[in-house]
């Protein structure tokens, strides 16, 4: 009996170190998110968190439907979550992506894409 509670203590203790000392490392996930404007938005993104908040920090490529990629930047949500649903907006030659960016704040990412015409 006294056996039995100590290997029920050595594995309570054991599982609660691992959870402590894993509680707070990175977490790697990837969206593809289709788009409106037609081809697929690549988001890499990396998840921290502490005792005091949280973050998602989101690298962005923009996959077209010829094949090429265009790297477009990053973002990060500070204590809010990330709902992977971001979509594009064209205007003209222009892609235009709002992201997360600072504590409760957003950031727009514009950027000028060439045509095959050049």
């Amino acid at each position: 009996m006294k056996k039995a509670f100590l290997i029920t203590l050595f594995l309570l203790a054991a599982i609660l170190i691992y959870g402590f000392l894993t509680a707070f490392d990175p977490e790697y996930d990837q969206a593809n998110i289709m788009q409106n404007i037609g081809g697929m938005l690549i988001c890499h993104s990396v998840y921290h968190a502490d005792h005091h908040s949280w973050q998602y920090d989101i690298s962005y490529k923009y996959k077209l439907n010829n094949g090429d990629t265009i790297d477009i930047g990053n973002g990060t949500y500070y204590a809010r979550e990330w709902n992977k649903d971001e979509q594009l907006i064209k205007y003209r030659n222009w892609l235009i992506l709002k992201t997360g960016s600072g504590f409760r704040a957003d950031k727009i990412i514009v950027g000028r894409v060439e045509d095959e015409n050049g």
